[in-house]
């Protein structure tokens, strides 16, 4: 410890003799930290591999999980007191027809633009997209922005299937057994499998209809020996 300690340049202050509240927001943190990732992550690969993941928790602590203290408000909350005067969609536009003007300028030149002009004006669709410069963290500290919604789940197409009926009455589906019945030990049935359900036909009859149990991907689509 000494040692990392000198490498780092970091500097070790030791609280005052029985004063416990002194570091307790310090230990709420790691509680919290301990309680919500550590105990149920697991190893990590490196100490690179470590500081991420503990980076993603510590920005979502900040600006997406509630806090008592706080009246179940995330901190990002407390600094965003007043309405930003244009969203951020608006300056990433700004961003990017700036970066299509190929305007040749140094980090010390000050730009002038009228949002509000650029905001009604009809704007050319934009050719490319550019990586995000901000990082995580400061991504985190940018005033009115928010997470972006998940991505729009599409349902996954039915896969029609065929299996020949055990002599017990049943038949595998991606690892899901389905019992038929003795009745029809030996038919070949048709499955029809989609994200939810999996329904069996023979011939025209409906045999049953039951939910699946898991989500393992249909390797298999024709009946073994038929």
């Amino acid at each position: 410890m000494p040692l990392g300690r000198r490498e780092n340049g970091i500097t070790h202050r030791l609280t005052a003799p029985r004063t416990p509240t002194t570091t307790g927001k310090i230990e709420r943190f790691h509680g919290s930290l301990r309680r919500e990732l550590l105990d149920s992550h697991p190893p990590f690969n490196s100490l690179a591999h470590a500081q991420t993941v503990i980076d993603t928790w510590v920005t979502g602590c900040n600006t997406d999980r509630p806090h008592q203290a706080l009246d179940m408000t995330a901190p990002v909350d407390r600094f965003s007191t007043t309405a930003p005067e244009h969203s951020v969609g608006e300056l990433a536009l700004v961003l990017v027809l700036v970066l299509k003007t190929e305007i040749e300028f140094t980090a010390d030149d000050p730009i002038d633009i009228d949002i509000d002009a650029v905001s009604e004006s009809k704007i050319t669709p934009i050719l490319r997209t550019l990586p995000n410069p901000l990082t995580t963290r400061a991504a985190a500290l940018l005033r009115g922005a928010r997470p972006a919604a998940p991505p729009t789940h599409v349902p996954a197409a039915p896969v029609t299937v065929e299996r020949i009926v055990s002599s017990s009455g049943s038949i595998m589906i991606a690892r899901q057994r389905i019992q038929i019945g003795r009745n029809h030990a030996r038919a070949v049935v048709t499955a029809t499998v989609d994200e939810d359900t999996i329904t069996v036909h023979h011939g025209p009859h409906l045999l049953i209809r039951t939910p699946r149990t898991n989500t393992t991907p249909v390797t298999r689509h024709r009946a073994s020996n038929h």
